[in-house]
C-alpha cells in the first residue's frame, strides 16, 4: 500500500534508534545508599526475633501506618499472603462468597479460594478499568461476604459508591492497594481505605522492597486482631513480653513472617514515595497529552477526586475513529503494536485473559472434591467469560505503555512519543492493515507468529503492499 515503505516495519528509518529508544532509561527500583546502608545494618545486627517482632519491621509498620492514616499495619510476606489475610480478618468462613473484578491479577481472586470462598467476579467500568459498582451490587447474594476492590494499574476504585452498598448489604470491602501506592481517593490515602487494605511491595511496586513483601493497614482493632492472629501461626505474638512468648497456636494461622532486610529497604523508599509519585504524574502528563492527539488511541481517564498512582499505563484503541466496526479492535491493537514496536516504542501485554475464563475456575480447581464450591448449597457463580463483556474487550482493544516509570528521564519519555506521532500521520494506512488481518482471521494468521513474540517477528521479512 502506498506509504507502508515509510513505516520501519516495512523498511523505513525507524522513529528512534535503538540508541535513542534506550538513552534514558531508568532502573526501578532506584537503590540509594541509603537503602542499601539499612539492608546491610540489618544482616550486621544479627538482631532477634527475625520476623514479625523485628526492630526494623516495627519501625516500617509505624512510618507506613502514619503515612497512610491508618493506626494499625502489619508488614508480611507477600501481597498474596495480605490478601489472604484480608480475607481472613473481615470474618469470612468456607464456603461464603467473595466479590472480585473480572479483570486483574490472578491473586484477588485466588486469595479467596485460599481462605477455602468462592470467587464471583464482576464485571468493570470501560473508563476506569474498576469494578462496576452497579455490577457489584448485582452480584449480591445472601452468602456474600466481601467485595475486593481492586485499585487496577494505580486508579482508586469507586470507594464511596461501594462503601454505600457494603453498608446497605452488611459485607466488608477488602481494598486490594498493590497498585496505588501514593494514590489518593477524594482526600483519603490509598492503602487505608475500605475495612481493611492489602497491597504487594515486591520491586515492580511503586513502593519497593529488596525482594517479595506485602502489606495490610486498617482502622479497625478488631479486624488487626484477627490479623494478627491468622500471621503468626496463630500464636498471638503481639502485646506478650518478647522475652516470654508463648510457642502456643489459638487458632489456624499461617506462617506470613515478612523480612526484615525488606522491611528496612522499605522504611527507606518509604520517605521517597511522594517524589517518586510526583514523577510518575509527571510523566503520564506527558505521555497522555501524545495520546489524546491521536483520534485512534485513547489515554486512561482518571475520574475528578482522584489521583492516579500510574503503576501501569493502558492505552485503548478505538476503532470506530478510522471507519472500522468496533469488534476489530484486537486486530486493530495488533497492527498498532506491530508497527510501533519497530517504530522503537516500548509497547507490553499484562493479562491475557479474563480471570474467569481461566482453568483453575473453569475446572473447578480447589481443595479437591468440589470445595470451596462445595461448602455452598446455593446456587453456583457463573464463570462463562461471556458474561463479562467490558473486561474482555479492555483486553482484547488494548496495550502497556511502560512509559511512568518514577526513574526514567523526562527526555526519554518525550523522546517516545515520536513513535506514536509517526502512527498518527498514517491512520489510512493503519486501517488497511487491521482490516487484511481482520480477513486473514488474526493476526497470527497473517503474520504466522503470536504478536507477543517479538524476537519471531523481527526475524520475518514480511511483504505488504
Amino acid at each position: 500500500m502506498k506509504g507502508a515503505s515509510l513505516l520501519a516495519r516495512f523498511g523505513g528509518a525507524p522513529a528512534l534508534t535503538r540508541k535513542e529508544a534506550l538513552q534514558g532509561f531508568g532502573r526501578w527500583p532506584e537503590l540509594t545508599s541509603e537503602d542499601t546502608a539499612a539492608l546491610v545494618a540489618v544482616l550486621q545486627s544479627a538482631e532477634e526475633p527475625y520476623g514479625f517482632l523485628h526492630s526494623e519491621v516495627l519501625a516500617l509498620q509505624q512510618a507506613y501506618a502514619e503515612f497512610v492514616g491508618a493506626p494499625h499495619c502489619l508488614a508480611v510476606s507477600s501481597g498474596t499472603a495480605a490478601l489472604h489475610l484480608a480475607i481472613a480478618a473481615v470474618g469470612a468462613e468456607a464456603g461464603d462468597e467473595i466479590i472480585t473484578p473480572a479483570l486483574g491479577y490472578i491473586a484477588s481472586a485466588a486469595c479467596a479460594l485460599h481462605h477455602n470462598c468462592i470467587p464471583v467476579f464482576a464485571d468493570v467500568d470501560p473508563q476506569t478499568f474498576n469494578l462496576d459498582p452497579k455490577l457489584v451490587e448485582e452480584a449480591i447474594t445472601p452468602r456474600t461476604r466481601a467485595l475486593i476492590a481492586v485499585d487496577l494499574l494505580g486508579l482508586p476504585a469507586a470507594y464511596d459508591e461501594l462503601e454505600a452498598i457494603a453498608q446497605r448489604h452488611g459485607i466488608a470491602i477488602v481494598s486490594d492497594a498493590s497498585h496505588s501506592q501514593g494514590a489518593q481517593y477524594r482526600g483519603r490515602r490509598c492503602g487505608s481505605l475500605g475495612d481493611v487494605a492489602a497491597m504487594s511491595v515486591m520491586p515492580t511496586k511503586n513502593l519497593a522492597g529488596s525482594g517479595e513483601g506485602g502489606l495490610i493497614a486498617t482502622r479497625s482493632d478488631a479486624v488487626m486482631a484477627r490479623v494478627l492472629g491468622h500471621a503468626s501461626m496463630g500464636m498471638n505474638l503481639w502485646g506478650q513480653d518478647r522475652e516470654q512468648i508463648e510457642r502456643v497456636s489459638y487458632q489456624l494461622g499461617f506462617n506470613y513472617r515478612p523480612t526484615p532486610t525488606s522491611a528496612a529497604v522499605l522504611k527507606s523508599q518509604l520517605a521517597r514515595l511522594p517524589h517518586y509519585h510526583e514523577a510518575r504524574q509527571e510523566r503520564a502528563r506527558v505521555i497522555t497529552e501524545c495520546i489524546s492527539r491521536i483520534r485512534f488511541l485513547r489515554a486512561p481517564s482518571v475520574p475528578r477526586g482522584s489521583t492516579h498512582a500510574w503503576q501501569m499505563y493502558r492505552v485503548v484503541v478505538v476503532p470506530e475513529a478510522l471507519g472500522l466496526p468496533p469488534e476489530w479492535a484486537r486486530h486493530l491493537r495488533d497492527a498498532v503494536v506491530f508497527l510501533l514496536r519497530a517504530e522503537g516504542g516500548p509497547v507490553g501485554f499484562w493479562e491475557d485473559q479474563v480471570l474467569p475464563a481461566m482453568p483453575v475456575f473453569q475446572n473447578r480447581v480447589g481443595y479437591g472434591r468440589g470445595y470451596p464450591w462445595a461448602c455452598s448449597a446455593g446456587p453456583m457463580p457463573d464463570y462463562d467469560p461471556a458474561g463479562f463483556p467490558v473486561a474482555a474487550h479492555v483486553i482484547d482493544a488494548s496495550f502497556m505503555a511502560p512509559l511512568t516509570r518514577a526513574t526514567h528521564t523526562l527526555d526519554f519519555v518525550k523522546r517516545h512519543t515520536k513513535p506514536y506521532e509517526k502512527l498518527a500521520e498514517h491512520g489510512e494506512l493503519i486501517a488497511q492493515l487491521t482490516a487484511d488481518i481482520a480477513e486473514a482471521g488474526g493476526f497470527e494468521t497473517w503474520s504466522g507468529t503470536s504478536i507477543r513474540n517479538e524476537r519471531a517477528l523481527r526475524n520475518k521479512v514480511l511483504e505488504w503492499a
